[in-house]
């Protein structure tokens, strides 16, 4: 899977059969009309996920950001509770099992707003809840991963590292920027 800005006022979803030998156009129709100049970040990649059963997508740069996910054939698209703007909303996304995920991202101009840069889901991706601005991370986030074997959740961007065991709280790792994490 593949995805990009928008293109002939459709959103750019590609996806491979072979490994990426070949690409073709998820067709444009089949999927939620974007909201206005909404689109992807590149955020390391991380705005889409793909596993068994599951594809879905965190866009920005919209009217307001949002999940857009295949749930049987079918694409459907839920506003999440992040920044919205030019260079805000969501960034990234990543799921810890089926049922429970994190997205995050934030205002990339202002990364010290504290507001509205983390939710979560319990069901798939169906309902974001945000995670409080008090316990949440430090500011503008550009990438989120569940490590499995650490079993908690790590949240990079540009005032560091942070980590949560339950998506909800959130604690610095360190105060060095970043916008990957592996």
């Amino acid at each position: 899977w593949a995805f990009g800005d928008p293109l002939e006022r459709g959103l750019y979803l590609l996806t491979s059969r072979d490994s990426g030998q070949s690409w073709s156009r998820v067709n444009p129709s089949s999927l939620p009309e974007p909201a206005g100049n909404e689109g992807a970040f590149a955020a390391s990649g991380t705005n889409l996920v793909a596993q068994a059963g599951r594809v879905g997508i965190v866009t920005g740069a919209g009217r307001w950001p949002r999940f857009i996910y295949q749930n049987q054939e079918t694409w459907h698209a839920v506003r999440v509770p992040l920044q919205a703007g030019p260079l805000a909303g969501a960034y990234s996304v990543a799921f810890r099992d089926s049922l429970r995920g994190m997205a995050v991202g934030g205002n990339f101009q202002d990364s010290l707003r504290r507001d509205s840069v983390a939710c979560l889901t319990m069901d798939g991706g169906h309902h974001w809840q945000l995670v409080d601005q008090q316990h949440g991370p430090r500011g503008y986030r550009s990438c989120v991963i569940w490590h499995d074997q650490w079993k908690c959740w790590f949240a990079i961007g540009r005032t560091g590292l942070d980590y949560s065991v339950d998506g909800i709280h959130w604690e610095p790792v360190h105060q060095q920027p970043g916008f990957y994490v592996c």
